[in-house]
């Protein structure tokens, strides 16, 4: 959010989420808006929020695609590198691909 404009953005990002979501956790419509709102969250500082999003966008990848597909590691390394900056480290050296 270059602008800092969280309070006005943050509906948004909920409505998209919410909208997809009927399409399934693992379309990657849905899984655009999940990463999307993870990745606003962070930019808040919220990274406590922001974990059970990636958690579940890399469920939703594993379901639509392989292990070794680029989108599932991408998803994979998003979540393994924030719970590292979380201070999970023990989870994050255990999620495998």
């Amino acid at each position: 959010m270059a602008q800092g404009k969280f309070d006005e953005a943050a509906p948004l990002y909920r409505e998209a989420l919410e909208g997809r979501q009927h399409l399934g956790n693992a379309h990657p419509d849905t899984l655009t808006s999940i990463n999307d709102q993870a990745i606003f969250l962070i930019d808040q500082g919220k990274l406590d929020e922001a974990a059970p999003l990636y958690s579940e966008a890399l469920e939703g990848t594993r379901q639509a695609f392989s292990d070794a597909h680029p989108s599932t590691t991408c998803a994979a390394d998003r979540l393994s590198r924030l719970l590292s900056a979380l201070g999970r480290r023990d989870e994050a050296v255990n999620i495998t691909t």
